[in-house]
């Protein structure tokens, strides 16, 4: 049963690295290839890798880790596991593993001219010894253990997430799922639309699509918010094996004031228990987020921290914004305040260096 060496996968290997997926008690729905074909797609100066370790005898795919290289002329050549993801890092069962797992990181890594490292996504400290990487940054994650029934998990969340879903039932606000490419399109404008109020850049365009290309039904699923003929909100789900997650939202003035967020997350942990799933992750959270933050633990879940471990520290100036409270005051007032135009050119921009 011995392990043999790390090596990169070929794509007619990426089934068996699926399967693999599916198999470890870690995989989630970001390991798989198709979120490879998702990111590749929406950002074309990012090319995807596994690195894998099979058994010699079985040949079976028992470790590896998903990274990607990302290519910038403004911030260099980059290794990423994994971008635009809740969790992540390397799917292994033993330190010995991880082990092998970190010389091949470091061969990859060199042979790919990689001036940065990063690991994102981390849940298993005891299994992450990838010296010299070193924590730079972390998220809270937070999640609620599924019941069997609905109703044994009502009584978790605060009066305020009890209120505002009896609100949103009372005022006539109904749940349903409309996997359409129309309303997907309509998500796409209200989450750019979103975006601008919050001061972020937005998604490139063809992000969501891009995104149900790849995981269509039922990996993903689109749940829209209506009252009478009104769309109120509408929230992207993602689901893997054991796990729900919670994506994207988007809900409006008018849909906030009705509670029609909060009947979104609970229709969506109603099909997640009735599909037989066992969590729901509420996404991560930067630890400076206090407003969203107080309305994930209304929910009553548990919160765990999430790791990013980097080398070398940061450098330059995209990760500067992402890491200095006041860049990122600036870049918000920036956002939120350029016409539209101007914000969705600059977006464009952002994401063709970042990652």
């Amino acid at each position: 049963m011995a392990p043999g060496p790390f090596f990169l996968l070929k794509e007619d290997e990426l089934g068996d690295w699926d399967r693999f997926v599916q198999r470890h008690e870690c995989g989630t729905i970001y390991h798989l290839s198709n979120w490879k074909g998702f990111l590749e797609e929406v950002c074309p100066h990012v090319r995807g890798e596994y690195v894998a370790l099979r058994n010699t005898n079985s040949g079976d795919i028992v470790a590896g880790i998903p990274l990607y290289i990302a290519t910038s002329s403004l911030l260099g050549t980059r290794m990423i596991s994994t971008p635009f993801a809740t969790l992540g890092g390397a799917l292994v069962s033993s330190a010995g593993d991880m082990a092998r797992l970190r010389a091949a990181i470091w061969e990859i890594a060199a042979r790919a001219g990689a001036r940065r490292l990063e690991i994102r996504g981390l849940r298993r400290p005891n299994l992450t010894d990838l010296k010299p990487l070193a924590p730079s940054s972390q998220f809270l994650h937070h999640f609620l253990e599924l019941p069997d029934s609905p109703e044994k998990l009502r009584p978790r969340f605060s009066r305020v997430v009890r209120r505002n879903i009896a609100k949103a039932v009372k005022g006539g606000v109904r749940i349903v799922e409309d996997n359409s490419t129309e309303a997907l399109n309509k998500f796409s404008l209200m989450h750019q639309s979103e975006r601008k109020r919050l001061g972020l850049p937005a998604f490139p365009a063809h992000f969501f699509q891009a995104l149900q290309k790849h995981l269509p039904p039922p990996r993903l699923s689109v749940l829209v918010a209506v009252r009478q003929t009104e769309v109120l909100g509408m929230f992207l789900v993602l689901e893997h094996q054991d796990w729900s997650i919670a994506e994207y939202i988007v809900v409006t003035e008018s849909g906030r004031e009705q509670g029609a967020g909060h009947l979104l997350y609970w229709e969506s942990m109603v099909r997640s228990i009735e599909a037989g799933r066992k969590f729901y992750s509420l996404g991560r959270t930067a630890p400076d987020r206090s407003g969203l933050l107080q309305f994930k633990r209304s929910w009553g879940g548990i919160e765990e921290t999430l790791m990013t471990l980097t080398y070398p520290t940061p450098h330059s100036s995209l990760m500067f914004l992402s890491s200095n409270p006041l860049a990122g005051q600036l870049a918000r007032f920036f956002f939120r305040n350029v016409p539209a135009a101007l914000s969705r050119t600059m977006s464009s921009f952002f994401y063709s260096h970042w990652a």
